[in-house]
Formats: structure tokens, C-alpha cells, sequence
């Protein structure tokens, strides 16, 4: 067989699956981002977004999963949610210390420590 088809199938079988993996990555991304609408949708309900939550493990919806997450606990108000809110918070902005989330996860962690002081 010709060197030259050795190298073009080669090449050939890299391409499709860099396409398979390019494209399984793209709708983890695009199933992570709609069950963060449909936990919206349900109200931002606490058990909602911890199952979106879980579901966007390593795409670029976690950090934002996880931030509604932290402020729904905030808004609760328990003494046991507003530290989960904290640890959330405080977890998010160490795994991510230059995401956009960042001034807002300190204006959180700044506003749980007030009730704590």
C-alpha cells in the first residue's frame, strides 16, 4: 500500500475522532447549561439547582450552578444553610480564583461573616 493512503487514513481516523470527543464535550456543555434553565425555571429551588449542580460537574455552568446554589442557601437564611452558602462560596472561589464570579462570591462570604460577627 501506498505510504501517502497510510498517512491520509491516519490522518483521516485522527480527525474523526478529535469530531467525536469535540462534539460529545459540546453537548455536556449545552446539557449543563439547560438543566441550570430548568432549575431557574423550577424556582431556583435548593434541591433543583444541587441536582444541576451535579449533573455540570467540570463545564464551564458549574461556577454558576454552584453560585445560585450558594445564594439560595443565602436566602434561606438557616444557620446550617447560610454555612454551606460560605463553604459553597469559599470552594468555588478557591477552584476558580479568576472567574467573573469572584467580587460577587466575596460580597457573599463578606454578608454570611456579618451574621456571624
Amino acid at each position: 500500500m501506498n505510504p501517502w493512503i497510510k498517512i491520509l487514513l491516519a490522518a483521516s481516523g485522527v480527525a474523526v475522532v478529535f469530531i467525536v470527543i469535540n462534539a460529545m464535550h459540546h453537548a455536556s456543555e449545552d446539557a449543563a447549561w439547560t438543566h441550570l434553565a430548568m432549575a431557574r425555571a423550577d424556582g431556583n429551588s435548593i434541591e433543583a439547582l444541587e441536582t444541576a449542580r451535579d449533573s455540570a460537574a467540570d463545564t464551564v455552568a458549574e461556577p454558576w450552578i454552584s453560585y445560585f446554589l450558594a445564594m439560595q442557601l443565602y436566602q434561606a437564611g438557616e444557620p446550617d444553610q447560610l454555612q454551606r452558602a460560605r463553604q459553597i462560596a469559599s470552594d468555588l472561589k478557591a477552584e476558580h480564583p479568576d472567574h467573573a464570579l469572584v467580587p460577587y462570591l466575596d460580597r457573599l462570604i463578606a454578608a454570611i461573616d456579618s451574621y456571624s460577627a
